[in-house]
């Protein structure tokens, strides 16, 4: 027998734990103690000291019968140690749990308790059926005495809770979902966002990308706005999300109870890993959960979002009867290849040279090439040719004209057309190339070179309802070679101005043609003697690798972008917040590596977000760990020099927890049983 004893303001309740007791049991016990405080962080500690993530505890409670645990609840950032079970003073803070050996039978469980019925949902996350969106108060009983006694301001006392039933939703431990359209009362101005990430995209470019299944878990940063009590999320994906990245989520916004949050927030899946549909075509071929869906709405007021409209996105907010915040599919040409290039020209935009048509064919492909280098008096030395949909760099390949002149002596259309085969290529080869210029088509333009180049980007935000411009940011790109790897905010500030001035000047032409919502544009930057000559490359009409830092950084400060100075200040701060960010920080020594022991490394080396000083790190792409040892991070610092130490000591840090000499030094369970 274990007796888990718990301590709030000098009141004391003692909780039996039985060996081999149900696991939900004793779950429903760990949140019946959490339900007595409100709290934002909690850990436990074993006898080796070693720090446990609370979800390990969820997912295998019985691994912690037969050990003592100390379990520590704390709102503040520094963890609270308690060195034994006596001598201990509380505060309105703190709550302390500690386990412990006592000599005690289970024959006096009762079953003198009322519960909500607890049902399966089709998300297969389980939830609980409420008739009302008023708060729901625990229900049982301490005995004789009512849950709430410990509000109780007499003497010192003890009473014990033999528990056997299904904790109550007001539970602040994310086990699901508890919203439902019945607790959908909404106030007037409340409103419902529904998140479907779906690459809608080419899935012979998408399958490129390493682990693109995981990269819905991008637009998780959305859950971040539920740090606003107006707003009520509907969350879609392809596979279910591991509960312990919720709550890694959820975890980052100050001040806020799981308890509360939880009744706003649903989670949905299709139960679908292929990768050759995107997720919106997998939520229309399952029309109960499109039904599920739109009973969770209700006749509440929602907002789709999702990253890149195609008729499904469109299909599927029109079932729902949900407002969607993207530019329509007929206007996506304008953030093609071709169509960008157009916009650059009409607007006097400076540009490599290039063409503005598409090109379907190798013969036509080389013989325009010819032309450019031709008109150049063949001084023309690489040319880069892209697919006209591609993203992310994944689309192109880089032909060196001067390679060819000097093997052959000479430059011809047909010298060019035989040496495609032969370019560089991003990722592919030739064969598959050659397939997609004829069903999708290329444009061709000048390579860009020169000493010290960088690659920033501007973004920005076209408001729906007026059309306002906003320019919410500008980055310095990280490429690895001509794919995105990551980058760095803001960009250098002897450029800064004049790449906002194109971006806004651009984004108000976009809005003149009808398009909404995030908008970006990549540059080429080239120091000259004097100054830096900027070159416009591309637009991209929806959320990219820059928006995810941006908004997660948003949503966690509550702050705002300060367009005249180009830097990112706090919702109470002047002091300017940086970052590093990336979707690839990778290594094969990381696969195995579960969510929950991510979290367990950021523990031990104090690496995580600190929602008081606004610094830290926060991961993204964590369910891409285990299969394709990747994930992503966002490091914010206070300086351009802190946000890339941390990142640093991130990589660094994962590379020493996971090298094979240290393998299990990151796995919960040999820890706690050395």
């Amino acid at each position: 027998m274990h007796e888990l004893k718990i301590r709030f303001n000098e009141q004391i309740f003692t909780v039996v734990v039985y060996a081999g007791m149900p696991r939900q049991e004793f779950v429903d016990i760990v949140n019946a103690a959490l339900a007595l405080g409100s709290t934002t962080q909690f850990h436990f500690k074993s006898k080796l000291n070693k720090l446990i993530g609370v979800s390990i505890l969820l997912r295998q409670p019985e691994l912690f019968l037969d050990d003592e645990l100390t379990l520590v609840l704390q709102k503040k950032d520094d963890l609270l140690s308690v060195p034994s079970d006596t001598g201990y003073k509380t505060n309105t803070n703190d709550l302390v749990f500690v386990m412990g050996e006592v000599q005690q039978d289970s024959k006096h469980r009762d079953d003198k308790y009322e519960y909500n019925e607890l049902k399966r949902s089709d998300s297969g996350y389980d939830e609980f059926d409420s008739e009302s969106d008023e708060e729901i108060k625990p229900t049982f009983k301490l005995n004789d005495a009512p849950f709430d006694a410990w509000k109780s301001t007499s003497a010192s006392w003890r009473r014990t809770w033999y528990a056997s039933t299904p904790i109550n939703p007001s539970s602040p431990i994310y086990t699901g979902s508890n919203f439902n359209s019945s607790s959908l009362n909404l106030q007037k101005d409340e409103k419902v966002i529904v998140v479907v990430p779906s690459l809608s995209f080419d899935p012979e470019e998408l399958n490129k990308i390493a682990g693109i299944l995981f990269y819905e878990e991008r637009q998780l940063f959305n859950l971040l706005q539920l740090r606003y009590p107006h707003i009520k999320m509907i969350f879609l994906s392809s596979m279910p999300l591991h509960p312990s990245i919720i709550e890694y989520y959820l975890s980052l916004l100050p001040n806020m109870q799981f308890r509360a949050i939880k009744r706003r927030l649903l989670m949905l899946s299709t139960y679908d890993s292929s990768t050759a549909i995107p997720l919106s075509d997998k939520i229309l071929q399952r029309p109960r959960l499109v039904r599920r869906i739109k009973n969770a709405i209700g006749t509440s007021k929602s907002t789709l979002i999702c990253i890149r409209v195609s008729s499904s996105e469109r299909q599927l907010a029109k079932l729902l009867g949900s407002k969607l915040v993207c530019t329509d599919e007929t206007l996506l040409e304008w953030g093609t290849k071709r169509g960008s290039r157009i916009l650059f020209k009409e607007l006097g935009i400076p540009h490599p040279e290039g063409i503005y048509h598409c090109c379907y064919s190798t013969s036509e492909l080389a013989r325009v090439i010819y032309d450019m280098a031709k008109a150049r008096n063949f001084a023309l030395k690489k040319v880069i040719i892209k697919l006209n949909e591609g993203f992310s760099g994944e689309g192109n390949s880089l032909l060196d004209l001067s390679k060819i002149i000097e093997e052959s002596g000479e430059l011809t259309p047909e010298k060019i057309e035989r040496a495609f085969a032969g370019m560089s290529f991003v990722s592919g080869d030739w064969e598959k190339y050659h397939s997609k210029i004829k069903s999708m088509g290329v444009i061709v333009e000048e390579w860009i070179s020169g000493k010290g180049k960088t690659s920033p980007s501007g973004q920005g935000y076209i408001h729906p309802d007026s059309s306002t411009v906003d320019i919410i940011s500008t980055h310095e790109q990280v490429l690895k070679g001509q794919i995105y790897f990551g980058c760095k905010f803001p960009s250098k500030v002897e450029y800064r101005a004049p790449i906002t001035d194109i971006s806004f000047k651009v984004g108000r032409n976009l809005a003149k043609k009808g398009c909404i919502g995030f908008f970006s544009l990549d540059f080429v930057v080239v120091p000259t003697e004097k100054d830096y000559q900027i070159y416009a490359i591309e637009i991209n009409l929806r959320p990219g690798g820059t928006t995810h830092p941006l908004m997660t950084l948003k949503y966690l400060l509550n702050g705002r972008y300060d367009t005249d100075k180009g830097v990112f200040l706090g919702e109470n701060s002047n002091t300017p917040k940086y970052y590093v960010a990336s979707d690839n920080i990778k290594s094969s020594n990381y696969r195995g590596l579960l969510p929950s022991d991510l979290m367990s490394i950021l523990n031990d080396h104090h690496l995580q977000f600190n929602v008081h000083s606004g610094k830290g790190s926060i991961f993204h792409l964590m369910g891409a760990l285990s299969e394709f040892g990747k994930c992503g991070v966002t490091c914010i610092g206070d300086s351009p020099e802190e946000a890339q130490s941390l990142y640093d000591k991130i990589v660094s840090t994962l590379d020493a927890e996971c090298s094979p000499k240290n393998m299990y030094t990151h796995m919960v369970i040999p820890l706690l049983h050395e």
